[in-house]
């Protein structure tokens, strides 16, 4: 039996890292002979951080790291006493996971692993670098010599891969996402089962990274008076008429309640990376506005499956807009892309 240590950003307040931390490990433990666990590495300064809230309740954050926390020890396994370094000596493989690990500005090197000493039990699956490669090239020196000693190596964004291969001297492949190596059906074991809401909604899923709110705000309620929808939104402390028809925040909710919400609504706006990614395994209809910071890994996306039609630049008429889309094809793309990430993760598993 191979034992798999997986460190990534387990840990954040964050929708998408928790559920690609989820999806690793379900599809490494999906491989024979093969024990994945959440290396429970949490950086002195993220505890229990609250992530990307202009203004937010504490008391309604403390409830929400509650659901977090018990779905990343119920659901993801998570056993261990929290650590401060990755020390090596505990696993036959250290994989680093997807999200912005090998981000410089983080500037936290424990994700390249520089105190396991052996290389060869050293891969990455889809690790993003999360900012420009002229933001990269000028933080050589954060990726030293750490990543030359991998034996395997991916990155999520195809932008990346000349990059890390440079720095690294190793071949790197683009994989997809973690989210995307599991079907829809094995997110049924942990979506919410009660209704949330009743009648038809949009889900206005904006991160608020974005300084161009008030450019999504303008499009879910045109989207929302046309088709008179509700719209369930993510903006905590939303003023009052902000939102045409608004029918709350659901920012505070657990991972289970917000895959709930995208797979029911009828159309979701977003500029969320995994916001898309779950609008896409449910068949929801979306739309993605392009944040620039994140442009890496929409184009990445863009360009696998071909959601030209979907990423709105700068102004889309709301007569252009469409609730129709050809899930059939893009499924057809995700199970290629899906069948080349598995095989690379096995090779570098020994598998």
């Amino acid at each position: 039996m191979k034992k798999i240590g997986i460190a990534t950003f387990h840990y954040v307040d964050n929708y998408g890292a928790v559920l690609q931390s989820y999806a690793l490990r379900k599809i490494i433990n999906s491989f024979p002979g093969c024990c994945a666990e959440i290396v429970n590495y949490i950086p002195k300064n993220q505890i229990d951080k609250p992530c990307g809230y202009i203004e937010y309740d504490a008391d309604m954050f403390r409830h929400k790291r509650e659901k977090f926390w018990k779905f990343l020890y119920i659901k993801c396994g998570l056993q261990h006493e929290v650590l401060d370094e990755i020390c090596g000596g505990e696993y036959d493989f250290y994989c680093i996971g997807s999200d912005q690990v090998w981000n410089p500005i983080s500037d936290n090197r424990e994700y390249m692993l520089p105190n396991v000493k052996n290389g060869d039990c050293c891969i990455s699956y889809a690790p993003s670098l999360g900012v420009s490669l002229s933001k990269c090239r000028e933080n050589m020196g954060f990726y030293g010599d750490y990543l030359k000693k991998f034996k395997a190596i991916s990155v999520r964004e195809e932008n990346c891969l000349n990059f890390v291969e440079e720095v690294s001297g190793k071949k790197c492949y683009q994989v997809l996402d973690p989210t995307l190596l599991l079907k829809v059906e094995q997110y049924d074991e942990i979506i919410a089962l009660n209704d949330l809401f009743e009648g038809e909604f949009v889900l206005f899923f904006w991160l608020e990274h974005d300084e161009n709110l008030m450019r999504g705000v303008e499009f879910v309620n045109a989207i929302a008076r046309k088709y008179n929808l509700q719209i369930i939104h993510s903006i905590v402390g939303a003023r009052p008429h902000l939102f045409h028809n608004d029918a709350g925040c659901m920012m505070y909710e657990g991972i289970e309640e917000f895959l709930w919400y995208v797979r029911n609504a009828k159309i979701v706006v977003t500029n969320s990376y995994h916001a898309t990614i779950f609008s896409l395994l449910f068949h929801t209809p979306f739309y993605i506005m392009v944040v620039e910071m994140m442009r890496g890994r929409i184009d990445t996306l863009n360009s696998m499956l071909g959601l030209e039609k979907r990423i709105i630049e700068n102004y889309l008429p709301i007569e252009k807009v469409a609730l129709e889309m050809d899930f059939e094809e893009l499924d057809r793309r995700v199970n290629s892309r899906r069948k080349a990430s598995m095989d690379y993760l096995k090779r570098a598993l020994e598998i």
